[in-house]
C-alpha cells in the first residue's frame, strides 16, 4: 500500500497513528496492518465510502453488527466458479471444526465466501489463524447474546 494512502487514512481519522522513530519516520504495529486490510475489504470489496468506513470502525455496536451492516451492500462477486466453492468450503469446515451446527444452503455462508474470495482477488486473503479467530469471537458473541436472551428463571444457578 502506497505510503500516501496510509497518511490518506491517519488524515481521514481512519487508522490510529503509529510510534515515531525519527522526524520522518513512524512504525506500525500488526493492529495497524489488521487495520488497513479491513479499511481496503470494506471500501473495495463492501463498495462502502470513506465516510461509511469510518462510521463503521467508530461504531459501539458489537462486531457482528458491524459486519452485518457491512454485507447488506450489494455483493460485487458475480462468478460462483471453483474458486469461490473453495472458499465457501473453508468458512463450512471451519464452522463445523469450530462446534457450529449451519445448514449447507445457509445464505449466510454465501456472503462470508463472498467476502473471502473477494479478499483473495485482492492478494489480501486471511490466514487460517486469523479467520478461525473470527469464528470463535462471532461464537463468543452469539453465546453473549443469547445469554442475555434467556429469562432468568432459565439460566443455570451461579456457584
Amino acid at each position: 500500500m502506497p505510503i500516501a494512502t496510509i497518511k490518506f487514512y491517519r488524515r481521514e481519522g481512519l487508522l490510529p497513528p503509529g510510534r515515531h522513530v525519527s522526524a520522518n519516520q513512524v512504525e506500525y504495529e500488526t493492529s495497524h496492518l489488521h487495520r488497513l486490510r479491513l479499511i481496503r475489504a470494506l471500501a473495495e470489496v463492501g463498495g462502502l465510502t470513506l465516510p461509511s468506513v469510518r462510521a463503521l470502525l467508530d461504531s459501539p455496536q458489537a462486531p457482528s453488527d458491524v459486519l452485518a451492516a457491512a454485507t447488506e451492500r450489494p455483493r460485487r462477486t458475480s462468478a460462483r466458479d471453483e474458486r469461490w466453492h473453495s472458499a465457501r468450503d473453508q468458512v463450512m469446515r471451519l464452522l463445523v471444526v469450530n462446534g457450529w451446527r449451519v445448514r449447507r444452503e445457509a445464505a449466510g455462508l454465501d456472503a462470508v465466501a463472498d467476502v473471502l474470495f473477494c479478499l483473495r482477488d485482492l492478494e489480501q486473503g486471511l490466514p487460517a489463524d486469523i479467520l478461525a479467530g473470527y469464528v470463535r469471537l462471532a461464537r463468543a458473541t452469539v453465546g453473549l447474546a443469547a445469554h442475555s436472551l434467556e429469562r432468568p428463571q432459565d439460566r443455570p444457578p451461579q456457584t
